[in-house]
């Protein structure tokens, strides 16, 4: 059995509730445990006793009881062998935030039957961190491009404002879809979608996004897509309604064309599908991360910032040294 222990709080753990900071720092302790440590006050911050919910801050002495690691062990889930977790792009670092690459076909967060995700990467990756990294916000499985994530508890805290409040928030994707997008201006897409709420029950909720052509052509056209609300396969949703589904979008598929694919092929990878998170943009900063799709190769960077200009982007000026994904 372990000895009373005493941990300092650190400045990237700075402002967690307790119960929070407990989970991360004590290995092996399943939470019903940690909540009884502190109701019967056998935790102790800076010798006061503290409810679950209270925060803890940079410098605060936490007192951790005796207790048995082996026996507490039994009731931990068992985690996947770190050579199974592919190591995570970081794309650059800004102020306590990582921009990471998700390539296509990684989830962001782990479930039933994913052997991989980003978070659990991330967390492996930062095995060693006091506050380990985890991603702010989603996007789908398929999708490739940009996912923030917080190195402190505060960044993770601040990233998790802006993409709830979408305060200065900005998130353009790229978009291949089938068919000639004939519109020469941005496009607003508005639309009632349907989706699974918490409780399992389907509602209906606004949708809005903003779209415009890079390049049309007789079968195929490049889109950027800004969305204004963050609905469940919005793009993949709006834009198919409309005609134009995303090439290797297997799911939302209008026409027997489209599923024949009877389209430009040699610039397309088969059983990809071509949807690429390119920018995003919080407050005063804007992250962009080219994508490694074989039709952009002779696309200049020049003509994604102007349609994204277009969009509301305000901060591709800076972006240019971001990724190795750029062209």
């Amino acid at each position: 059995m372990n000895s009373v222990e005493y941990i300092i709080v650190s400045a990237e753990e700075s402002g967690q509730k307790l119960l929070s900071f407990l989970s991360k720092r004590v290995k092996g302790v399943p939470l019903s445990a940690l909540q009884k440590w502190i109701r019967k006050a056998n935790v102790r911050v800076d010798k006061k006793r503290m409810t679950a919910y209270e925060r803890v801050y940079e410098g605060q002495s936490v007192r951790i009881p005796p207790y048995d690691a082996t026996e507490e062990n039994k009731n931990t889930t068992e985690i996947l062998p770190a050579a199974e977790l592919l190591p995570v792009e970081i794309l650059c670092e800004y102020e306590n935030i990582l921009v990471c690459y998700k390539p296509a076909g990684l989830a962001v967060q782990g479930g039933t039957g994913q052997k991989n995700s980003l978070a659990d990467a991330l967390k492996q990756q930062f095995s060693s961190a006091l506050y380990k990294p985890a991603p702010a916000h989603r996007i789908d499985k398929e999708t490739s491009g940009i996912v923030l994530a917080g190195k402190s508890f505060e960044a993770a805290r601040y990233l998790a404002e802006c993409f709830s409040k979408k305060d200065g928030l900005c998130k353009i994707y790229l978009a291949v879809v089938h068919g000639n997008w004939k519109e020469k201006e941005p496009v607003h897409l508005y639309d009632l979608l349907e989706e699974e709420s918490k409780n399992g029950t389907r509602v209906t909720k606004d949708a809005h996004s903003l779209a415009v052509a890079i390049w049309a052509k007789k079968n195929s056209s490049l889109l950027a897509v800004r969305i204004f609300s963050g609905r469940t396969h919005q793009i993949r949703k709006q834009l198919s309604l409309r005609g134009f589904s995303l090439i290797g979008d297997t799911k939302y598929i209008q026409t027997v064309t489209e599923k024949k694919a009877n389209i430009e092929t040699e610039l397309f990878q088969q059983g990809r599908m071509y949807l690429h998170a390119a920018y995003v943009e919080i407050k005063n900063k804007g992250f962009y991360a080219h994508s490694d799709w074989e039709c952009m190769s002779e696309i200049a960077f020049i003509s994604i910032k102007e349609k994204m200009q277009v969009l509301g982007a305000k901060y591709l000026d800076d972006c240019l040294e971001l990724s190795k994904h750029k062209k």
